[in-house]
């Protein structure tokens, strides 16, 4: 007897498993999904969503998710004949309003040039609009839910290692000459200006595999060089930017590639498609329209010389003046 009465308690454990996942916070008439496990596709139990447009929504069966608007600032209530399984009161936000934080961190690091501070404040007006448009819940809660676990993330914490890690060996290589040995070998070759942006752009094209490694390694290499030259610190972030991001998404080898495979991967099994996905990138890098340009631009704008608005003015104050990086 006892052992009929505990497998009905389990049995019904099971039946009754069905885990339900709601947004936080959602944009007011945008589209979101909400997300659930446990509910088989042989469960007799009618769900249904309440408190979104068009409610009641009858969840289907086998399905994984369901894609509601909200308008209102009701709770959302997901609940069959026999019980509730969650009611919550997700922030509903004005569209309008997402673009309030990326505009602050923007027009910050435009007028302080901090751009650690700019982006912390863009974060700080974010979390703000979540916690009800509370600044001293949105600034605690930057601090010790967002940084804190971007920082703790797996994929994050390996960059950050890696910057320092790569940074403090770049370090060991300028103390020990390495970076003067690169210059005289350069200046052999590459003894004015024109040559030298040929230059500095092709060591962005062969370090290739990754763009981090690219901006640390050549922007550090080349710039005893490049200021050797008279070439402003504007046209060598120019070069540099131009040329590390691009390369590493159009490079056969590189770490950005590993994360487009891993996307185009999940991709073609949605789709129910089994190849390989690299294949699929290869077929894919034609189409990189703005990585290819960015390359060409880089090496016709160092060929002609030619430059426009603050470039012009950069390039005309480092090479008749000396002055390298602009005032203030």
């Amino acid at each position: 007897m006892k052992r009929i009465i505990l497998t009905m308690i389990l049995l019904g454990s099971i039946g009754w498993s069905q885990t339900f996942s709601v947004p936080s916070a959602v944009l007011k008439g945008i589209p979101f999904s909400i997300e659930w496990e446990g509910y088989s596709p042989q469960s007799s139990e009618i769900i249904q969503i309440y408190g979104v447009e068009g409610a009641p929504v009858t969840i289907t069966p086998g399905a994984e998710t369901v894609s509601v608007r909200k308008l209102d600032h009701a709770p959302i209530v997901i609940k069959s004949e026999q019980r509730v399984f969650t009611e919550t009161t997700p922030a509903v936000i004005p569209g309008w309003l997402s673009l309030a934080p990326p505009l602050i961190a923007i027009v910050l690091a435009l007028l302080t040039k901090e751009m650690l501070l700019s982006l912390f404040a863009g974060i700080w007006a974010g979390v703000t609009i979540l916690a009800s448009y509370n600044p001293i819940k949105g600034f605690y809660g930057a601090l010790d839910t967002y940084v804190v676990e971007s920082i703790a993330n797996p994929g994050h914490a390996t960059i950050i290692l890696f910057s320092f890690g790569f940074g403090g060996l770049i370090g060991l290589i300028q103390r020990n000459g390495g970076l003067a040995g690169i210059v005289n070998v350069t200046s052999k070759y590459a003894k004015n200006r024109r040559r030298g942006m040929i230059t500095t752009g092709l060591m962005g094209v062969f370090v290739f595999f990754d763009d981090y490694a690219n901006s640390l390694l050549v922007g550090n290499m080349m710039r005893p060089f490049t200021d050797k030259l008279r070439i402003s610190r504007e046209k060598l972030s120019y070069i540099v930017d131009s040329t590390a991001a691009p390369m590493a998404s159009v490079g056969i080898i590189s770490t950005w590639i590993v994360f487009a495979m891993s996307l185009l991967d999940g991709a073609l099994k949605e789709q129910g498609i089994h190849t390989n996905a690299y294949l699929y990138f290869l077929a894919s890098i034609p189409f990189s329209f703005y990585a290819i340009l960015a390359l060409v631009f880089v090496f016709i704008n160092a060929i002609q010389g030619r430059d426009f608005g603050p470039m012009w003015h950069a390039e005309v104050r480092a090479f008749h003046e000396g002055k390298l990086i602009r005032d203030g």
